[in-house]
């Protein structure tokens, strides 16, 4: 026979849940901007399951992180690693997220460009074990990949490239590039000089450290002061040391081609002879004063600036417009010539002269007043106009055959002369001490000291 039997008190229920519906919340990129050949960066997946009341678990087989470079896979241009924690495959309860971080080393080779950083998962129902597959987050990262800074010295220059023992205006000039992509830090710099000598290298700018962008130039400038003891060439040579600003890593640069500084001895110009040295008055005259430079450097003179001055007086004689106005260093001398000019007005007498040169030397200012002799204005006047030394005027102990010229200006009558009493005195340019020189002989058959110029020697 069949027998129905019911028990109220046995019961049972399933629970019913929607299959799980897995997002990719968000991908991050730390940091945004990275050189090739750059590694440790991190990227972050965030994946989350639906929330509700009824939603089946999610188990995580696989989280992929994509590199986008514009519509092409540029996965390929790094080095991903996913890190094991959490390990997969991962259960994601409703409503849960998970954060799944990747080791990302951009490739040395990398394309540069601007990366859009993405993600693929997949994942099964934890019920019923139907897998899904989820490709593409809500919000999506960058990552700019970049050329490594290069750094490099493009020239070194000095400016000016001749200057005088002990000048201070000296400066040089150091072109720098980068010619990588990714900007870099430019942290110091370090001259060194061939032979070695004592520059006193100030560096004035720009302010270290300073960025260089990818693809552009800046010049770093020293100031330097020629050395008081050395003459002729010297050549300079730098070293410029820097970061890549994104990943640190150590740049440095030198120059291929070094810089040269010509040293020499400051300018040292001197009156040779000044004419005309006497005028009977209220005539025209044209002064020509001669001057020798026993210095190496270059005197180049403002024609408006450089006058003769006769002391006393309201005369200050500007350079004519045909004199030359550059004086070199010796064994030449320059004559320089000045504006006929009308003396007139002056009391007879003697006047001194003043040569009063302005200018520059090797690019810096350059002033110097000169005793350019004596003058003697109207009649009845004997006048020593200028005493100067043929030849080295720097001699050793000892030296012999030295000539001294006695420029005298006769506006008298003819005189006679007393050789016993006519001799150059020296004096110790110190103290003005007389100092006696040996075997002093007159050199020329002057008895009569004629009207005009004479020279006795």
């Amino acid at each position: 026979s069949n027998f129905d039997v019911a028990d109220s008190t046995i019961n049972d229920a399933w629970t019913v849940q929607q299959a799980p519906t897995v997002s990719i919340d968000s991908v991050r990129v730390s940091p945004a901007v990275a050189s090739s050949g750059q590694s440790g960066l991190v990227a972050s997946v965030y994946v989350r399951n639906t929330s509700g009341t009824y939603i089946a678990d999610a188990g995580i087989d696989s989280v992929r992180l994509k590199m986008k470079l514009g519509a092409v896979d540029g996965t390929d241009q790094f080095t991903v690693l996913r890190k094991n924690v959490p390990a997969l495959p991962a259960n994601l309860s409703s409503g849960s997220v998970l954060r799944f971080d990747f080791d990302l080393d951009v490739n040395s080779n990398a394309q540069s460009g601007l990366y859009i950083a993405d993600a693929r998962v997949v994942y099964h129902d934890a019920n019923s074990n139907v897998s899904s597959v989820q490709d593409g987050a809500q919000s999506v990262d960058s990552l700019t990949v970049q050329a490594q800074a290069q750094l490099a010295v493009n020239s070194i220059t000095f400016i000016p490239d001749t200057l005088s023992q002990g000048q201070t205006h000296g400066r040089i000039y150091t072109v720098i590039q980068n010619s990588g992509g990714a900007p870099l830090t430019v942290n110091s710099s370090a001259l060194s000089f061939t032979p070695v000598i004592d520059m006193q290298e100030i560096y004035l700018s720009p302010a270290t450290p300073f960025t260089l962008a990818g693809g552009t130039t800046d010049t770093m400038i020293y100031a330097v002061t020629a050395n008081s003891s050395y003459t002729g060439i010297v050549n300079a040579d730098i070293t410029v040391s820097g970061v890549d600003a994104n990943d640190g890593s150590a740049l440095s640069a030198s120059n291929a081609t070094s810089a040269q500084l010509l040293i020499q001895t400051p300018a040292s110009p001197s009156v040779v002879q000044t004419t005309p040295n006497s005028s009977p008055g209220e005539q025209n005259e044209q002064f020509r004063v001669t001057v020798a430079n026993s210095g190496q450097a270059t005197i180049v003179l403002d024609r408006a600036k450089t006058t003769l001055t006769i002391v006393g007086t309201s005369y200050h004689i500007h350079l004519d417009p045909m004199s030359p106005d550059i004086i070199r260093a010796t064994p030449d001398s320059t004559t320089l010539v000045f504006r006929d000019t009308l003396l007139t007005g002056l009391a007879s007498g003697e006047y001194q002269l003043t040569l009063n040169l302005n200018g520059s030397t090797n690019k810096a200012a350059y002033q110097q007043d000169l005793d350019a002799g004596a003058f003697a204005y109207g009649q009845g006047l004997v006048v020593i106009t200028t005493i100067g030394i043929e030849g080295n005027d720097h001699v050793i102990q000892g030296q012999t055959g030295q000539i001294v010229n006695m420029v005298v200006s006769n506006t008298s009558i003819a005189l006679p002369i007393d050789s016993a009493s006519t001799y150059p005195v020296f004096k110790d340019h110190a103290n003005g001490t007389q100092r006696f020189m040996q075997n002093l002989t007159r050199l020329d058959t002057l008895t009569i000291l004629p009207v005009g110029s004479s020279t006795l020697r």
